[in-house]
């Protein structure tokens, strides 16, 4: 679980009971909702994981979800080109055992530690690039974004 320090739980109870133990077996990932990010932090973000997919040769696990992440892309989602889809990630629930998968972990060192080094340089956002990681990896049945 994650949460960003500017989130705080303002009530306790049956709805927080239901949403804290929602990565049951079927389940990699949870967010709050999928929206349309600022294209103030992609700036390259799009172009690195197409390639780093061709390079790698990855097909999407998830494709409806990166269906999604072209058309925000093209600009048919919203009324800016050049954005990328992002989760709400001030709250999210995640199954550890798939972030420390080898294939995952070889796309978020190829985030951080080779060039263009697009999280450091540009500040590539992480909501941004949580939602091309699942759509690469995470199979359609094992994200949730309520």
């Amino acid at each position: 679980m994650r949460i960003d320090t500017d989130s705080c739980f303002t009530s306790g109870g049956k709805a927080l009971d239901d949403w804290l133990p929602s990565v049951p077996d079927g389940l990699d990932y949870r967010a709050n909702h999928i929206g349309l990010g600022s294209n103030e932090w992609v700036r390259g973000l799009y172009d690195f994981a197409v390639e780093y997919m061709k390079k790698n040769r990855i097909v999407p696990a998830n494709m409806k979800l990166w269906e999604h992440v072209e058309s925000a892309w093209r600009g048919e989602l919203g009324d800016r080109t050049k954005t990328l889809p992002v989760f709400q990630t001030n709250f999210e629930v995640d199954r550890v055992a798939f972030f420390k998968r080898y294939d995952v972990m070889k796309w978020h060192a190829a985030l951080t530690e080779k060039e263009p080094f697009g999280v450091f340089r540009y500040r590539w956002g992480d909501a941004q690039t949580r939602v091309l990681t699942m759509a690469m990896f995470a199979e359609e049945g094992r994200i949730s974004h309520a």
